[in-house]
Parts: C-alpha cells; structure tokens; sequence
C-alpha cells in the first residue's frame, strides 16, 4: 500500500467463533479495494465507555489473525505492546515456522 490507512473494528459475537478480529475485516477491506502489500500492522483496544480506565492499548494479534497476516502480508511488522512499552516486529517473529504453500 501506498501510505494509506485502513480502519477497521471488532465484531464481537455472543457465540466466540462467529467474532471476527479488527485485522481480517482490515486485511479483508484492502483487498476488496484493490490494495496489495501491507507495511505495518496494528490492534488498538478501546475501552466501553463503562469503564474507569479510558487509555487506549495496542493489543497482540489472536493466532488466527497472525495466520492470515502471515498469508496475505508476509513481510508486514505488527506493533505490539510490550511491558507498556510499543514494539515493532515481523509477523515472521510472531509465527516462526510458517508453513510453505507448494
């Protein structure tokens, strides 16, 4: 891509399985609009407005997410929050080992 942004959110489901993550709706998005190639991943948490503590958090991508950035954006870097601090890494780091397709 070529600078640009795409936003996405959560769909949280009743039903665990059927929730769909903020980054396969994103990745999804991109390619629905012709856009190929991913610079950097991120997943930011907001809390509801019930809660006391209203900071925003980057939050690791689920193991299925890591799947599907791996197969679609296989040289892309994910922001990660570690010990309160933003860390940027490979989606290769988070998923080592990746299978091949042949």
């Amino acid at each position: 891509m070529s600078g640009e942004i795409v936003s996405a959110v959560h769909v949280e489901a009743y039903v665990g399985r059927v929730t769909v993550c903020a980054e396969a709706i994103a990745i999804g998005s991109a390619l629905s609009d012709g856009h190929e190639g991913f610079e950097t991943i991120v997943a930011v948490r907001h809390p509801h407005s019930d809660e006391q503590n209203q900071d925003l958090t980057v939050v690791s991508p689920c193991g299925m997410c890591r799947e599907l950035i791996s197969d679609y954006a296989p040289n892309c870097y994910v922001l990660l929050q570690i010990d309160g601090k933003i860390v940027k890494t490979t989606i290769s780091e988070l998923i080592p080992y990746k299978y091949s397709r042949v």
